[in-house]
């Protein structure tokens, strides 16, 4: 993958095909966790509960009917443009070139973290949490691997993000 920031703030990202495969892949695996038991523990990062107190579980109902319908209709708005900026892309010489512009950039940024809010909680990472090379081959390997991708990818985008921001 790589960003470079265009002139009049466009954001070109080139992904390899199988990069732009995995990202195409992300709403959809997001859209199925949205739709999964509060109590599973990917959803529950993404929709932290509104009521800590346990005794509080009536109210956290009331919330959770809500306020979910709206901010998963938000997130697929994001999801929406995210594939849209997919289809829009051009083959290029390394990849796909995606143009975003700041929107745009926005959403990648925000469905991105998601996902990697979701592969975190399910590989339970914390702030201690640090893998030696022989984890990749393991059974974990793959997630991982989009794990890390991810972070990456995001420390781009948001750099990217920063650099058009005006003095």
């Amino acid at each position: 993958m790589r960003v470079k920031v265009r002139r009049g703030g466009t954001v070109e990202v080139t992904l390899e095909a199988g990069e732009a495969e995995f990202v195409r892949s992300i709403p959809a695996q997001m859209q199925a966790l949205y739709d999964a038991p509060p109590d599973d523990p990917a959803r529950a990062r993404l929709f932290p509960r509104a009521y800590l107190d346990p005794t509080e579980d009536r109210a956290e109902q009331e919330w959770e009917a809500l306020a979910h319908p709206g901010m998963v209709r938000d997130r697929l708005d994001l999801h929406s443009r995210m594939v849209a900026g997919l289809d829009a892309g051009t083959p290029g010489r390394r990849g796909l070139v995606v143009s975003l512009d700041d929107e745009d950039l926005n959403a990648w940024v925000m469905v991105l973290n998601e996902m990697r809010l979701v592969i975190g909680s399910r590989l339970e990472v914390t702030e201690d949490t640090v893998w030696a090379a022989d984890d990749l081959a393991g059974p974990d390997g793959p997630a991982i691997a989009a794990y890390e991708w991810l972070g990456i990818v995001q420390t781009e985008l948001v750099e990217a993000l920063l650099g058009s921001l005006p003095d």
